[in-house]
């Protein structure tokens, strides 16, 4: 993955969420699973339910909304990883925002 690279939600309209006791609950209509998140992984697939976004940008949105303990590059980058492999998002290459 590349700087420039974008991440987008495969599908903007599949997700359901809630939130409870701190804790988000989203079920994703495409695969039928529920996947349980906390406030950065939440926020995350929030901000790219809007747009796709580099990891970059997930990073300045998640410092501006202090939702979530800090967050490295590295860790974001797992999580952007994790995300892919259960389908729900994609990354484009190069960046076309």
């Amino acid at each position: 993955m590349c700087s420039q690279s974008a991440f987008e939600l495969i599908c903007r309209s599949c997700f359901l969420y809630i939130e409870f006791d701190k804790e988000y609950i989203f079920y994703h209509a495409v695969s039928g699973e529920t996947h349980f998140l906390n406030a950065t992984g939440a926020s995350v697939l929030k901000r790219l339910s809007a747009s796709p976004a580099r990891i970059e940008d997930l990073l300045d949105f998640l410092d501006g909304n202090h939702a979530r303990p800090i967050c490295s590059y590295e860790s974001l980058k797992m999580l952007l990883d994790r995300f892919e492999e259960l389908g729900i998002i994609k990354c484009n290459y190069p960046c076309k925002c």
